[in-house]
C-alpha cells in the first residue's frame, strides 16, 4: 500500500513483457562507476526505446574510452586491467558496438585467440567476442565444439557464440546435451546466469524463466550480474509475441478505457490518497509499479569489515 501523501507510476502491459520491462527499468536506474553499471543504464535505455518506444534520458555523461585499454580490451574500472570475459560478454549484449573502438576490440580478441599461451577458456571467450562483433568464426567454433577438454562453462560460451552468429541449431544441439546440468538447481550460479541468456536466445522460454528465478533467488555475487540480466532480456524480447488486451482503470474519480497492442504499454499516476482500481480486464496483463520510498539509515545492512572514519586536519599545522 502507498502512503497517503505519495504517488506511484503504474505501467500496464502484456504479462510476458512485464518481466523484461521491470528488469530493464531496474537496470536503467543502476548507479556506480564500474563499466557494467554504467552500461546498464545506457543499454537498458536502448532496449526500452527499441522495444517499448519510451525514450529515457541517460542521466550521466559516459566516456567509454576510460574503460578501454590500449590493447583494445575492456576493464571493469578505468584503472584496472582488461578482462577477456568482461570484454566478450559486453560485446555479446551490447546494442551499439561503435560505442567503443570496435576495431581495437576485435584485435584484442584476435590476439588472444592466436596467442599460443592463451588457455582454453580465453580462446573460447575470444571466439564469443569475435562472434558478437560479426566476425566469421563458424569454422573455428566447429573445430572446437566437440573437444573433450571443454568444461560446462566453456560449452555455454561456445553455444552463445553459435547463437550470436545465427547458427541457432548448433546452439540448440549443445544446449540439449548440457541441459540437465544447466537446469540443476544446485549448479553454480554463473552456470544458471549463462544458461538463462542462452535459453532465452534459442527460445527455450520456460527454461529461461526457471533459470532467471534461480538467479534472482540466489542473488549471485558476481560483479557482472547486470550483463547477464541485460543479455536475458535482450534475447527474450526478440521473440516476444504479446497478445491484444484491454482494461479499465480508475485513478481517483476519473475513468479510462485502455487497449494494449503489440509491445505497447500504458502508464497512469496513482496516489496513496485516491487509490487506483482496475476492472474489465481482458487478456493477460501485468502491472509494473514504481514509486519512491524513504529509507531510514538504520535499515541498511552493515558490511562486515567496512567502516568509515572522519579525521580533521589543521591546514597550517597538519
Amino acid at each position: 500500500d502507498l502512503p497517503q501523501n505519495s504517488y506511484a507510476e503504474v505501467f500496464f502491459m502484456d504479462n510476458g513483457l512485464a518481466d523484461h520491462f521491470s528488469n530493464l527499468y531496474d537496470l536503467y536506474h543502476t548507479g556506480g562507476e564500474r563499466l557494467d553499471q554504467r552500461l546498464s543504464e545506457v543499454i537498458a535505455a536502448d532496449l526500452i526505446k527499441e522495444n517499448f518506444e519510451q525514450d529515457l534520458m541517460v542521466k550521466r555523461d559516459f566516456d567509454v574510452t576510460r574503460y578501454q585499454h590500449s590493447t583494445g580490451g575492456l576493464s571493469l574500472l578505468p584503472y584496472a586491467d582488461p578482462a577477456v570475459k568482461l570484454s566478450a560478454l559486453i560485446a555479446y549484449i551490447e546494442t551499439d558496438p561503435t560505442r567503443y573502438n570496435d576495431k581495437a576490440l576485435k584485435e584484442y580478441f584476435l590476439n588472444i585467440y592466436s596467442d599460443s599461451e592463451s588457455n582454453l577458456d580465453q580462446v573460447v571467450l575470444s571466439l564469443l567476442g569475435l562472434a558478437s562483433l560479426n566476425e566469421p568464426v563458424l569454422n573455428s567454433l566447429d573445430a572446437l565444439k566437440d573437444s573433450p577438454d571443454l568444461d560446462l562453462t566453456e560449452r555455454l560460451y561456445v553455444a552463445l557464440a553459435y547463437q550470436r552468429i545465427g547458427s541457432v541449431q548448433d546452439a540448440q544441439d549443445i544446449y540439449d546435451e548440457i541441459r540437465e546440468e544447466v537446469m540443476d538447481k544446485d549448479a553454480e550460479d554463473y552456470v544458471h546466469a549463462l544458461g538463462m541468456m542462452l535459453a532465452a536466445g534459442i527460445q527455450e522460454k520456460d527454461d529461461a524463466v526457471t533459470l532467471k528465478s534461480y538467479v534472482q533467488k540466489n542473488r549471485i555475487e558476481d560483479d557482472i550480474l547486470n550483463l547477464y540480466r541485460l543479455g536475458y532480456s535482450k534475447n527474450a524480447l526478440k521473440y516476444a509475441n504479446p497478445s491484444p488486451a484491454s482494461l479499465t482503470v480508475r485513478p481517483g474519480n476519473s475513468e479510462e478505457k485502455i487497449e494494449l497492442k503489440g509491445c505497447g504499454f500504458h502508464s497512469v499516476i496513482a496516489s496513496g490518497m485516491k487509490g487506483l482500481s482496475v476492472t474489465d480486464v481482458e487478456g493477460d496483463i501485468s502491472a509494473v509499479v514504481y514509486y519512491e520510498k524513504t529509507v531510514e539509515p538504520s535499515a541498511f545492512t552493515n558490511t562486515e569489515g567496512l567502516s568509515i572514519t572522519r579525521t580533521y586536519y589543521n591546514v597550517t599545522t597538519g
